[in-house]
């Protein structure tokens, strides 16, 4: 996946730039957790071949969704102008090779908070264990029913199906009864 980032920079001249004669832009970058830190560099001559340099920080924030592992991050494009002694700058960065993380080991959350249950039976201790389960697109109520062998009567009982749609998190109660190890 390629994602494309625009920035806008207006850099306050300290010299009286009529014309640029040449310009460069460079970067560097490093990845910090879903951070894209780094820096670009413009670095050129103006009016009677002047040089000049301006370094300018960047960082791109993304969704913890993302594998920033294998990611690239080019100049896609840079264009400026000058105006009122600013140099108005704009360059779109591509951050390419951009994954979305496989979530498929995270789509079960098993909580294991005990919960007394009445029971008839003395000294017999029964707790529910539940999976919190994230619809997917193929889900449906009976499908969900069959892979946890539960009713839907007893679905129904910890969430709502009425308005069941998809990356919904729905709870899967599951009895554990400590005389049966």
């Amino acid at each position: 996946m390629k994602k494309i980032v625009p920035f806008k920079k207006d850099i306050k001249l300290e010299d009286d730039f009529k014309e640029i004669v040449s310009i460069a832009l460079e970067h560097t970058y490093k990845v910090e957790e879903n951070s894209i830190i780094g820096e670009f560099i413009l670095n050129g001559e103006y009016n009677n071949n002047l040089p000049f340099e301006y370094n300018v920080p960047f960082k791109i924030n993304l969704d913890e969704k993302y594998d920033l592992n294998n990611i690239d991050v080019l100049i896609e494009d840079f264009y400026y102008e000058i105006k009122n002694n600013t140099l108005l700058v704009n360059i779109e960065l591509s951050i390419e090779n951009l994954e979305e993380r496989c979530v498929e080991e995270d789509l079960f959350e098993e909580v294991t908070e005990p919960i007394k249950l009445e029971t008839k039976v003395e000294n017999e201790d029964k707790y529910t264990t539940y999976k919190v389960y994230i619809v997917e697109e193929t889900d449906t109520v009976e499908s969900i029913c069959t892979k946890y062998s539960i009713s839907k009567e007893e679905l129904e009982k910890y969430n709502d199906l009425n308005n069941f749609k998809i990356k919904d998190k729905i709870i899967i109660p599951y009895i554990f009864d400590e005389t049966t190890k």
